[in-house]
């Protein structure tokens, strides 16, 4: 009787304990200010990924996105129709609700939240006042991923194969870059360069004169990041990880989650 007792007490010492955090489906990485790793992933999970070790640093429902804030925290789209902040002590407030098929998040200095919708319209959300305006609402085709770049907006036109960018002061917008197929998210490091996740070409790609031009090959790339010392992050589509690309060798390696 005893033994039947110790064993059954294991056993729900076991089935209490926690379950390790792992990656189901990754959809977007981020670099944190203090270099950690921001990941949205389909378990409805915002994963921190630093030391090696992987735990959960928001419970927020499908974050197909996540940005970093200049005030501190980030970032997440909830659903694709709210856009939620995690300050620096991990608490959760909504920035806007309300939205629909929202595709992609970007900060600028100020903390003004740029945002990318599948209809194809880019918008802006006012950090002082909570208003959002429409800056770009014809000429593309469901746009994913953009950032910030100077005073110019750099958009992922993404069934147009192309880069468009809005100039912030006039409101005027161009095409930025061609060469593409399917770009589903764009990044900028410290030294200005653009780096593009080129889903369709299966590749990495950096701008150069106004071209998208091989960085890496072989890789499917859904969200891309750029560490400070020009590292840069992937996650894909397919696989549950988070794979590091060295820019010297264009060797490729997953740091987190399956091989």
């Amino acid at each position: 009787m005893k033994l039947i007792a110790l064993l059954a007490v294991a056993s729900l010492a076991t089935a209490a304990a926690p379950a390790k955090p792992r990656l189901r489906g990754t959809m977007d990485v981020a670099v944190a200010r203090d270099g950690s790793l921001l990941i949205g992933d389909v378990s409805n999970r915002v994963f921190r990924f630093r030391g090696k070790k992987l735990t959960v640093a928001a419970s927020i429902r499908f974050p197909v996105e996540v940005a970093i804030d200049p005030r501190g925290g980030f970032a997440a789209l909830n659903n694709e129709t709210r856009i939620r902040r995690v300050d620096p002590r991990g608490r959760v407030t909504t920035l806007a609700s309300g939205l629909a098929q929202v595709t992609a998040l970007a900060f600028d200095a100020e903390g003004n939240v740029y945002f990318s919708e599948l209809v194809g319209r880019v918008r802006r959300l006012d950090r002082a006042t909570g208003a959002i305006t429409t800056l770009l609402d014809e000429g593309l085709d469901k746009p994913h991923g953009l950032v910030v770049s100077d005073r110019t907006l750099v958009v992922c036109d993404t069934f147009n194969n192309r880069l468009v960018g809005i100039d912030l002061a006039s409101g005027a917008a161009r095409s930025y870059a061609t060469g593409f197929d399917t770009p589903v998210d764009v990044e900028r490091s410290r030294d200005g360069t653009l780096y593009v996740a080129d889903y369709g070409n299966n590749r990495v790609a950096r701008v150069v004169d106004g071209r998208g031009v091989t960085v890496a090959t072989g890789v499917g790339a859904n969200g891309i990041a750029v560490g400070p010392g020009g590292t840069i992050y992937l996650t894909e589509r397919l696989r549950p990880r988070v794979r590091v690309l060295d820019l010297a060798t264009g060797r490729i390696r997953t740091i987190v989650g399956s091989p």
